[in-house]
This record gives structure tokens, sequence and C-alpha cells, in this order.
């Protein structure tokens, strides 16, 4: 009987061999997995890149930016139209770009886990902080506010509601002090007339009995002794009387004598119950002799 002792070493070293590489192949795995940390830690720490961006509107140089670093960012372009950049200039990642774009916009980049970039707004302070603590430069500033338009100058000329007429060529007045104070035309609800200054040298008017002569809805009852007073009547009553809006005692009729006008500035007349406007008064009326002011330039009247 013959026997083989080759091939039974043979049988013996395969099992020693399959163990080699098995060991080789188990004390590569570290080996693996370093040059796989490595690769990874290379591929995900951001390289900054240099950059030269124009300034333009800040939606077309954040895209200009995002496409030079193959990145996607997702944004409004509607709501930054208004804001412009003057660019980006110099070595930058793209997070560090993005932040010097945004820096004082109220915006900011954020990223996802897939590298997809995004804007999102920011509260007024964690901008101005992030805005200073941002490396900004003068040339690369977002300028958030539109240029500014210098109006030309609108001068508004208006007179003042004086009830003087001494001097104003006008027959009406713009205010009146019948009463208590001073009120303007439309204040009063009743039916009122004034002889300004003016009216009183155009038309000759020099005593009382010409100025109640000229005025709508008072009745002149003259009296035929000189020196006697004369009477007048509105709606069927005795007129009352104020000198510089002061009662004075009794109707026109009483103490009224046929004195001379050119000490007035004007007289205001008043149809109706002077009980509105005085607290008590006559049923008929009121006649104010608004005496005159001193005036800033003095003047000298001769007839």
């Amino acid at each position: 009987m013959s026997f083989d002792h080759s091939s039974k070493l043979a049988k013996r070293a395969l099992p020693k061999q399959l163990c080699g590489i098995l060991y080789g192949c188990l004390a590569a795995i570290p080996l693996l997995d370093v040059a796989h940390a490595q690769d990874h830690a290379s591929l995900s720490t951001p390289t900054a890149r240099q950059v030269d961006i124009p300034g333009g509107p800040l939606p077309r140089v954040l895209s200009q930016f995002a496409g030079r670093e193959g990145v996607t960012l997702s944004f409004d372009a509607a709501q930054l139209a208004p804001v412009s950049s003057t660019g980006l200039h110099g070595a930058y990642t793209a997070q560090q770009g993005f932040d010097e774009l945004l820096a004082g916009s109220g915006w900011q980049a954020t990223v996802d886990g897939h590298g997809i970039y995004s804007l999102v707004r920011v509260p007024p302070s964690s901008s101005a902080s992030t805005h200073a603590a941002a490396p900004a430069t003068s040339a690369t500033k977002a300028s958030t506010s539109p240029a500014l338009t210098t109006l030309s100058t609108i001068q508004v000329t208006a007179e003042s509601q004086n009830a003087t007429t001494d001097g104003s060529d006008s027959y009406t007045t713009r205010a009146l002090t019948l009463g208590k104070g001073e009120y303007s035309m439309r204040e009063i609800p009743q039916s009122v007339s004034v002889i300004t200054r003016q009216r009183m040298d155009d038309q000759n008017i020099n005593d009382i009995k010409s100025a109640m002569t000229q005025t709508t809805g008072v009745t002149v009852q003259s009296n035929a002794n000189p020196y006697l007073n004369n009477s007048y009547y509105a709606r069927g009553y005795a007129l009352g009387a104020e000198l510089d809006g002061i009662p004075s005692s009794g109707s026109l009729n009483v103490g009224a004598p046929q004195f001379d006008l050119s000490m007035y500035d004007r007289i205001e007349i008043i149809r109706g119950s002077a009980g509105l406007l005085e607290g008590s008064g006559e049923p008929g009326g009121l006649v104010n002799f608004a005496r005159n002011v001193q005036l800033q330039i003095r003047r000298c009247r001769a007839a």
C-alpha cells in the first residue's frame, strides 16, 4: 500500500495560509478606518476661496456667490429687492461669504443637513450683534436704506386771525371782538356786519347815525332835537352797546351822542339775541365800538 506524504502536507498547509490571509485583512481594517476618517474630514472642512464679485442688488450678488461656491441658496428675491450691496472681495468660505454679504440686512444664512442654504430673518438686536461680530470691511457692507432724496423747500404764507382793520384796505375782517373774546366770522351763529376803517374813510362815515344808516337790518329813528340822542333798533328792539367788548349801561339809545368815529378801528354789529355771547344783553342786537390800537409804524390821518 502506497502513502502520499506530499498530499498530506498540502492539506495541513492550506488552513495556515487561510489564517494568514484572514489575519492580514483584520489588521488592515483600522488603517482603512483612519483613511476614511481623513477623507471625510477633508471633505467636511470648508475651504476659503478667493472671490471678486462686483456690487449691485443684493439678490444678484448672493446668486453669483452661491454659484461660484457650488452651493444651493434658497431665498425670496422680492424681499431683498430694495437692498443693495457693494460686492464681495477676498478669501471666504461659503458661510463667511454669506455672513459678510448679509451683515446689517436683517437676514442670516443657515445651512441644513443636506448642505442647502436658506435665508431667515433675525431680530433687530441679533442683527446688530451679528453685524458687530462679523469682520466687515468697507467694501462689503450691504446697504439696507434706500437713497435719500432732498425735496425742494415749500414756503407757506398766510395771515393770522387779526381783527384790526386799519391799514388792511379791506371792507371786511377776519375776526370779531364781540362778547368775551375774539371770534372768527364762522363761529358766530347770528347775522353780523362790520364797518371797517377803510369803509368809514371811503364813504365818509363820521358819526354813529351815518354808520347805523349804512348797516343792514338797523332802523334809525332821528331826533329833531340835536342835543338828544337818536334811536337805533334791530328786529323791533333797541340795540345794546359795547366799547372794546365791554358792555355799557343801557342801550345804544342811551349815552350815545353823535361823537366822531375817527378814534375807532371798526364797528361790529350783531343782529339777534346778544345773550348768546354776553350772557345777558338786548334781544334786538349789539353794537361794539372797537378803538384803534397802537401800531408798529407811526401814521397820521388828516381830514
